[in-house]
C-alpha cells in the first residue's frame, strides 16, 4: 500500500510540475499576466505589448487590466474595426476596450465589468457593426470558462513539451515571462524566448492596436484580401446565411443602452468606416443590400429611443478620411482615420451632454 501511495505521489508531483511549467511558459498565450502591461506602462515613453504575449485567450483580461490601470473617463467598445481608436498624446482618461469578435452578447457583461472596474467612467462609445445583426455570426468573447479546457491545455503533450524545452533553453531567466526588444523605433515586450525579428502586431498601453504593417511599413507582409473572401465569395463568417436583422441581437443592444442609462453614462453609438469599394458592394450585393438599408434606418432609432446619439460613419468619405486610410484593403481604418473618428465621437459626446 505504501509503495502504491508513493507511486501515486510521484505521478501527482510530475503532473503538477508539468502543469506548472505550461502555466508559466504559456506557449499559446492562454494565461494573461499583468506584469507585461505594468512594465510597458512604466517605460518612458511607454512600450508596446506584443499580441503574442497577450494571446487571443487573454484579450478580455488585458482590456480589463488597461481599464483598471488607467481609470478612464471615456471608453470605446467594438470589434477589431475600432481597435485603432486611441488616446491622444499624454491622455490617461481614455481606454480602448474593444476586442476582435466583440458583439451584442458581450455588451451587457462588459458594461457591468466597466462599471465595477472604473467608477469614474462617464462616456462610452459603442462601435456597432453591420454583421452584429446576422444571427449566424457568433460573438467570440467569453466572460467565463470551465475548468476542463484549462486542464487540457496545461497537460497537453505538445504544450508540456514546448514549455519544458523553452525552460531548458532559458536557464537562468525564469523570473520574467517576457523579454524586451524593439519594433521600428518603439520598444516591444514580447514572449520570453521569442525571436524579436520585429514582425509583431502589438497593443498600446491604452488598449488600442498597432499592426506590424504600420510599425514597419517598409517590410510589412502583403495586405490580406478580405474583400474577396467576405464580399465576393461570401466565404467569411460575417454575411452568410442572413435573411433579416436579428431581433435578439437588437434586444441585446437595447438592454445594454438601458443599463448604460442606469449608470448615468453618456453614450455615443457609431459604425466605423469602410472604403467606398466596401460600401458599394455591401449596398448592392444580394446577400447584404437589404440588410445594409435596414441597418442604416434602425440603428439611429435604437440609440435615439435610449436618449443617445448615433453617428453613421460607414462611408469613409463621411468621416472624412481618404480611400487609402486603412491598414488593409478597406476593412480596418488606419490610425490616422481612427483619430478623425475619435474627433467626431468627442464632438457628439460634448453636444449630447
Amino acid at each position: 500500500m505504501r509503495r502504491l501511495l508513493a507511486f501515486l505521489g510521484i505521478v501527482a508531483a510530475l503532473v503538477g510540475l508539468a502543469a506548472l511549467a505550461t502555466w508559466w511558459v504559456d506557449p499559446d498565450g492562454r494565461f494573461y499576466s499583468r506584469s507585461a502591461l505594468a512594465a510597458a506602462d512604466a517605460a518612458s515613453p511607454p512600450c508596446l505589448v506584443s499580441d503574442e504575449l497577450v494571446g487571443t485567450q487573454g484579450w478580455l483580461s488585458f482590456k480589463l487590466d488597461v481599464v483598471r490601470r488607467r481609470q478612464p473617463e471615456t471608453v470605446v467598445l467594438g470589434t477589431s474595426r475600432v481597435l485603432e481608436i486611441g488616446a491622444r498624446p499624454g491622455e490617461r482618461a481614455f481606454a480602448n476596450a474593444g476586442m476582435p469578435g466583440f458583439g451584442t452578447p458581450s455588451l451587457v457583461p462588459m458594461l457591468r465589468r466597466l462599471h465595477a472596474e472604473a467608477p469614474g467612467l462617464k462616456t462610452v462609445y459603442i462601435g456597432a457593426d453591420l454583421f452584429w445583426f446576422n444571427h449566424s455570426w457568433l460573438d467570440d468573447v467569453s466572460f467565463g470558462s470551465g475548468p476542463y479546457g484549462t486542464v487540457g491545455y496545461l497537460l497537453g503533450k505538445q504544450n508540456v513539451r514546448d514549455s519544458l524545452r523553452d525552460l531548458a533553453r532559458s536557464a537562468g531567466s525564469y523570473g520574467r515571462r517576457f523579454t524586451t526588444g524593439t519594433i521600428g523605433d518603439r520598444c516591444l515586450l514580447d514572449r520570453r524566448g521569442a525571436v524579436l525579428a520585429g514582425r509583431r502586431n502589438a497593443w498600446e498601453v491604452d488598449g488600442s492596436f498597432r499592426y506590424e504593417r504600420e510599425l514597419l511599413p517598409a517590410s510589412a507582409r502583403p495586405v490580406p484580401d478580405d474583400y474577396t473572401r467576405d464580399l465576393v465569395q461570401f466565404a467569411g463568417p460575417y454575411y452568410t446565411d442572413w435573411a433579416s436583422i436579428d431581433a435578439r441581437r437588437l434586444r441585446e443592444l437595447r438592454a445594454a443602452l438601458r443599463l448604460a442609462r442606469s449608470y448615468g453614462w453618456n453614450v455615443v453609438g457609431f459604425t466605423a468606416p469602410y472604403s467606398s469599394r466596401y460600401v458599394q458592394r455591401l449596398a448592392t450585393a444580394p446577400q447584404t443590400a437589404q440588410r445594409w438599408r435596414e441597418f442604416g434606418a434602425i440603428l439611429p432609432t435604437v440609440f435615439e429611443q435610449a436618449g443617445y446619439t448615433y453617428l453613421d460613419l460607414r462611408d469613409v468619405r463621411d468621416v472624412p478620411c481618404g480611400e487609402v486610410d486603412f491598414v488593409d484593403d478597406g476593412w480596418h481604418p488606419s490610425r490616422a482615420c481612427a483619430a478623425r473618428v475619435r474627433d467626431r465621437l468627442d464632438a457628439a459626446a460634448r453636444a449630447q451632454r
